[in-house]
């Protein structure tokens, strides 16, 4: 028995000695390189990666004899882990321009398994950054928004219809139509939008002198007309219907004077005086620079909130609008308006 006994520990210790004698080059190699590793960080990649190699290359008999080989698994656990906790760390003071790191700090974190993931020591710092970021991307949006509106815009009012509807009601009796002189008028409205976030409206025809121009040209001759059909209905009534003018010409001959003359005997003024006393009298001037208002705004998506004076800015004074190219058009609101002259849709050009 004893002598039994003393073979198979002998036995034990010549397979043991065969076990210890069989490992190979190569598993020896790569517990060496497991072994380097060390106290793993953020910066181990290619030491883990290299063992991890080594350990694949090898058959399976020599990777069963790699007694570390679970030390190698718990590497790559921890790297990853570290990997992702330096993504965060990276992050630092989020801004709106911290996108793409914490995007990529978020998907590492979304890529480990559960385990890993609560083991992440700043992950909570990751949440936060999140939030941060979200905030300071909706900032950044509403000020692009606001950036785009910043400036001044100019609609042109047109007040043609307006003043040929009321001169042609006055020289109704003399069947004598301003639609025959002038259709369009355009007075200008500035918009001034301020990267201050204040506002104004204000009308103008200080720019506007080609259409100044066909205004006096028109009243001029409108005046014209105007004044030989009051001279021929005159001859109507004086029972001298024979005698009424068709033109000026006539008029003149008449008159024994001509229309320079005859404006200056009437009017004690030239006609051309005459015709900017009678565009004074429409007070374009007066209703134009009417046009005024100013405040404060706030932009939002496809909204513009607009008060008057120290006003609260709300939806219950705003417009919705569109911008294309060089071009805002308010489509409807819930402003006030300047003036009843201006209705919804306003389309505004940029100015500057």
């Amino acid at each position: 028995m004893k002598m039994r006994k003393i073979l198979a520990i002998v036995l034990c210790l010549v397979m043991a000695l065969g076990l210890t004698a069989c490992k190979s080059s190569a598993a020896k190699a790569t517990e060496a390189l497991i072994d380097a590793i060390g106290e793993v960080t953020a910066e181990s990649e290619a030491a883990v990666t290299a063992a991890e190699e080594a350990f694949k290359a090898l058959g399976e008999k020599d990777r069963a004899a790699v007694e570390n080989s679970a030390a190698l698994e718990e590497a790559r656990n921890t790297l990853e882990i570290r990997k992702t906790e330096k993504l965060i760390d990276a992050i630092g003071e989020v801004t709106a321009e911290s996108e793409a790191a914490v995007t990529a700090a978020e998907s590492a974190l979304a890529a480990l398994t559960d385990a890993q993931r609560s083991a992440v020591s700043n992950a909570g710092v990751l949440t936060e950054a999140r939030a941060k970021l979200d905030e300071a991307l909706e900032e950044a949006r509403i000020e692009a928004l606001k950036q785009a509106v910043v400036g001044t815009w100019r609609y042109k009012l047109n007040l043609g219809p307006l003043l040929c509807e009321l001169l042609t009601n006055e020289a109704s009796e003399y069947n004598l139509s301003m639609y025959d002189y002038l259709t369009d008028y355009f007075v200008a409205v500035d918009l001034t939008m301020k990267d201050d976030g204040s506002y104004s409206i204000l009308g103008s025809m200080d720019e506007l002198e080609e259409e100044n121009q066909r205004l006096y040209d028109a009243s001029l001759g409108f005046l014209r007309e105007l004044v030989m059909r009051s001279a021929a209905q005159e001859c109507v009534n004086q029972g001298l219907a024979e005698k009424a003018p068709a033109n000026w010409d006539e008029l003149g001959e008449i008159l024994g004077m001509g229309e320079d003359d005859f404006f200056q005997l009437a009017y004690s003024m030239s006609k051309e005086d005459y015709a900017n006393t009678f565009i004074e009298m429409l007070q374009i001037n007066t209703a134009t620079s009417a046009i005024s208002a100013a405040g404060k705004y706030q932009v939002e998506d496809g909204k513009i909130l607009l008060n008057k004076g120290g006003d609260a800015l709300s939806e219950d004074s705003a417009v919705t609008y569109t911008i294309g190219g060089d071009v805002m058009t308010w489509s409807e609101g819930t402003f006030v308006l300047p003036t009843d002259l201006l209705s919804y849709p306003l389309a505004f050009e940029r100015m500057g």
